[in-house]
């Protein structure tokens, strides 16, 4: 989105936005409302007032304006006086309005009916309302003072993606809470009170179908936000939410073009809205929850349609908002958490849910949700189940290593001959991974949503040929370094021993020589992949690693990586799916990359988090865009950060990479992200990551199937929920017991639960009754003797080999 956004905003468009002046109605507008809500009264009530109308009503079959005056007491039913007036007036010094007024005008501007029943008059800084309704016995009237603006002048919640032209919707807040002083006429007397008043204005020529707004006053503390699916000039934008939050603290914006993700979760039904908004830097987590009865508070009003005004909109002025907002790379520094009582919340068109019956959901969501989990039945039999690597036999894990072998020294096409078509060679795997980050489009296995989808697939597929190997194995095993994180020294874990030392040996370029995987190499990219580092190795274009053999470092640029064994609950707390991404990838995820791979040769010693936005974000991306130049042709180790160092470009358009690196350092395989399948441990810490996915999935199963995954392809083609996975090399549906020419998508392994479908659960997560150790698959006697044979013929080969 954001780079959709930076393409659209060309500097014609900037000097056409200087122009733009939100205070008053635009030239031909298809509607405009206004909407003023009075909260923490003297008085205790809660006063609203609607204004709307379209000015031109040729092609309207329903209301062309709308009035409506809303007084809530904090008890009981609401009471809405309410009238379509025949149309409304706006004028400016006495004339109506028809043309855009002058950019540098402060508000002033008037709209009446003409007949005495509305008067809103806007004029610098003080505004006089009133609204009448004989007939009914209410009337109303205020002054406003003293506007507390959303930022600078004319700036609005929208930022800059509001002077677009393609925008046909648009939102403006006056004042977050401007002094108020008014009288109130009723059926039951006249009251006098105080107040603090929020003003807002809509308008545009189109509506979103669905949509949610709020607001809270709690003394200096001030809350407003809406949204839902947004129209952009020939597309629409789901889930584009507009906030801000103003304390003694804080002053927070979030806008769908920071950019910034939003997972909303809507229960109108129950009151209930969940709205969370991530930056980089900061999260806010919204929690709305009022009635949804009308004793309760709850009232109905008409809103804007494509015909005119309806009464499509459910509000209530007594929910309760509590705001949390979170600082931080990790978003794990609470700021600030205050409750708003006495808020408003609205549910509009089919935002509100449920208009019959006890559904949640419309019936065509209904059926998706239903039909969605399908798409990865379980083939017929038991799951089998995945346990962690020290629970296994030594024969067991001999099993496992020993066919990871025949994997590294056979290769596809002939492994297909001898175990069938679901083998793989393990260096093909590596180069398949290798091609899914380097798609041209942009990396479809990481920074992105499908991050977890695209490695449950790869890590699927590596299990599959294992079994297809050694189908005694039953299961591919997990790491789970958690035992280590908890240990006085995790390098010096049981699990060096079958992997080899967690350091490289410092005078053999860090190389590991050691454990079940010493003799691994890393193959040449010739013949197996397009893309090679500059020795010709299956690495990074920019890796200058020279060693041909898996390479670990103590260090990454300079600092040592620690694990931290609370995450593991922690991000299991995660609402969304994109949280629970958001939280894992930098650490759980991440956190084994560094302590095992390492980053050497650096300019300079950073701390970890600068250390991955440099070398795991910055360098692929300088690269990506052809500001990191290479060298193609090493051979001299000596010579790996001296000619043969990919620097980068001295090109003005490449001044911002510049900024964090001149030139990349050495990597080592499990911390080269685009190929870290080169160390042999990748899968079996995947398998723990996706456990922990599964985990959280069970404990979220009322989100399924989707659990809050993004439709649109953010920030690429192959992160949206329908995208086929890795599209570069993509995972046929076999893999999930779908037909052969299916390619899986994001949803279809999203799907695969362990709960509802999926061939695999954990053993942490097996229901009670049920045997810990996995399900082997039916001894076959023909399939075991082939691999043994195999296992023989490689055993020879690395005999001869020495």
């Amino acid at each position: 989105m954001a780079a959709l956004l930076r393409v659209c905003l060309t500097h014609g468009l900037l000097a056409w936005a200087s122009q733009y002046d939100p205070h008053v109605p635009q030239k031909s507008p298809w509607f405009e409302g206004w909407y003023t809500r009075i909260s923490e009264t003297s008085s205790g009530q809660s006063i609203g007032l609607i204004i709307g109308h379209y000015p031109k009503t040729d092609r309207l079959k329903d209301a062309a304006a709308y009035l409506a005056l809303i007084i809530d007491e904090g008890k009981g039913k609401v009471d809405v006086a309410e009238v379509n007036p025949t149309a409304l007036k706006v004028l400016k010094r006495g004339k109506e309005i028809a043309s855009d007024p002058d950019d540098t005008s402060e508000p002033d501007f008037e709209v009446s009916d003409g007949d005495g029943m509305v008067m809103m008059r806007q004029q610098g800084t003080k505004q006089r309302i009133s609204m009448s309704f004989p007939s009914q016995g209410f009337r109303f009237e205020a002054n406003l003072s003293d506007p507390v603006p959303w930022g600078s002048p004319g700036q609005g919640p929208e930022g800059w993606v509001g002077k677009l032209p393609l925008l046909a919707l648009h939102w403006y807040v006056y004042s977050l809470g401007s002094r108020a002083s008014f009288r109130l006429e009723t059926p039951s007397g006249v009251v006098f009170g105080q107040g603090l008043a929020h003003q807002e204005k809509n308008w545009g020529e189109s509506f979103p179908k669905a949509w949610t707004w709020g607001e809270g006053l709690q003394g200096t503390n001030k809350l407003a936000f809406a949204g839902g699916t947004v129209p952009l000039g020939p597309v629409s934008v789901p889930d584009a939410y507009l906030l801000g939050l103003r304390t003694s603290k804080l002053s927070w914006d979030f806008h769908p073009q920071d950019p910034a993700v939003y997972w909303v979760s809507n229960d109108a039904c129950k009151g209930i809205l969940n709205i969370t908004a991530l930056r980089p830097d900061r999260m806010l987590r919204l929690s709305v929850q009022a009635s949804s009865e009308e004793n309760g508070g709850l009232f109905k009003v008409q809103g804007p349609t494509m015909t005119g005004f309806k009464a499509d909109s459910f509000e209530s002025y007594r929910a309760t908002i509590t705001a949390e907002a979170y600082s931080g790379l990790l978003h794990d520094k609470l700021e600030e958490k205050i409750e708003f009582t006495q808020s408003a919340i609205e549910f509009g068109g089919e935002a509100w849910n449920c208009p019959s019956g006890p559904s949640a959901r419309p019936a065509q969501l209904q059926a998706r949700v239903l039909q969605a989990p399908a798409r990865a039945q379980t083939k017929a039999g038991p799951r089998r189940v995945r346990r962690e690597l020290r629970s296994l036999s030594a024969l067991e894990r001999d099993r496992v290593f020993s066919a990871m072998n025949i994997m590294k020294n056979t290769s596809t096409k002939e492994g297909q001959k001898t175990f069938g078509r679901l083998y793989v060679s393990y260096d093909d795997l590596v180069a398949q991974h290798l091609e899914a980050a380097a798609a041209k489009h942009c990396d479809e296995a990481h920074l992105g949503q499908a991050f977890a989808t695209y490695h449950r697939a790869f890590t699927l597929r590596f299990e599959e040929s294992l079994l297809s190997v050694d189908p005694s194995i039953g299961a591919l095993p997990y790491w789970d370094y958690n035992v280590e994180a908890r240990s006085e020294d995790p390098r010096k874990s049981e699990i060096w021993e079958w992997f080899g030392s967690s350091e490289g040996d410092s005078a053999q370029g860090f190389a590991v020589k050691d454990g079940r995987f010493g003799h691994w190499q890393v193959r040449a990219a010739q013949n197996i992949s397009n893309l090679s580092s500059p020795y010709g190795l299956l690495r990074s274009p920019w890796n200058v690693n020279p060693s041909p053999f898996i390479t670990r470092h103590p260090f990454s640029c300079g600092a040592q990586t620690h694990f931290q064994a609370s995450f593991w609950e922690l991000c299991m707390k995660a609402p969304s799916y994109l949280e629970w991404y958001a939280c894992i990838d930098p650490t759980i995820h991440t956190w084994a990359h560094s302590f095992l791979g390492g980053v050497w040769d650096t300019e300079r010693n950073v701390s970890r988090v600068e250390c991955y936005l440099t070398n795991a974000v910055g360098i692929p991306a300088a690269w990506g865009s052809g500001c990191l130049q290479c060298n193609t042709n090493c051979s001299d180790p000596r010579e790996a950060q001296r000619s043969c160092a990919c620097r980068r470009s001295e090109e003005l358009r490449c001044l911002a990479d510049r900024v964090l690196a001149h030139k990349a350092p050495t990597y080592g395989d499990f911390a080269d992200a685009w190929t870290s399948p080169n160390d042999p441990i990748f899968f079996f810490h995947h398998a723990n990551v996706d456990r922990h996915l599964m985990t959280w999935q069970q404990k979220h199963k009322e989100k399924a199937p989707h659990f809050g995954f993004l439709q649109p392809s953010l920030p690429c083609k192959g992160h949206g929920l329908e995208d086929v996975v890795g599209a570069a090399n993509p995972f046929e549906g076999a893999l999930l017991g779908l037909e052969d020419d299916h390619l899986l998508t994001n949803a279809d392994v999203l799907a695969a639960d362990g709960l509802h479908s999926g061939p695999y659960t954990y053993d942490t997560l097996a229901p009670p009754k049920t045997s810990l150790r996995s399900q082997p698959r039916p001894w076959d006697w023909a399939q075991t003797k082939q691999s043994l044979t195999a296992a023989m013929a490689s055993a020879i080969r690395h005999m001869s080999a020495k």
